[in-house]
């Protein structure tokens, strides 16, 4: 069987976030600032305090997952978060809403782009070189940035 395409994970593979510790709590602020901000304009600006502590927990449980092989998609990652937020949130929130939350949250991980991971560009440009197709999988709605 000859290859002709190869397939990256972009998030974890090709890109991470594992930043130092200065950059990732500016990183953690900027993003608790815009989730905030997304729930405001869904209407759910009341609830602004409890977003810290639910982007704290739901990273962690993604953390552990990630440990375990498994993942959530991106609608179940948004659903998580809202039920962190306050219990009950999700399905109160409109699908027209959840896809302004979504945007917002989105627009948070554009302003903190992540980082190529070592080798990942050596890795695309053999791939290229030998006339391979690449494809990239991700769960979010992102251009995807140059690696």
């Amino acid at each position: 069987m000859t290859v002709r395409a190869l397939l990256f994970d972009l998030w974890g593979t090709l890109l991470y976030v594992d930043d130092p510790a200065s950059i990732a709590e500016r990183r953690r602020e900027s993003f608790v600032a815009s989730v905030a901000e997304a729930l405001s304009k869904i209407g759910h600006g009341h609830l602004a305090e409890n977003v810290g502590s639910a982007v704290d927990a739901v990273v962690s449980e993604m953390v552990a997952l990630h440990e375990e092989g498994r993942d959530l998609s991106m609608p179940e990652r948004l659903g998580r978060l809202l039920e962190l937020i306050e219990p009950g949130l999700r399905s109160q929130v409109t699908p027209h809403a959840m896809a302004a939350f979504e945007e917002g949250v989105v627009w948070a991980v554009r302003q903190n782009p992540p980082f190529a991971a070592p080798g990942a560009q050596a890795a695309l440009r053999g791939a290229h070189e030998r006339g391979l197709g690449i494809g990239l999988v991700l769960q979010q709605k992102l251009q995807c940035p140059k690696v």
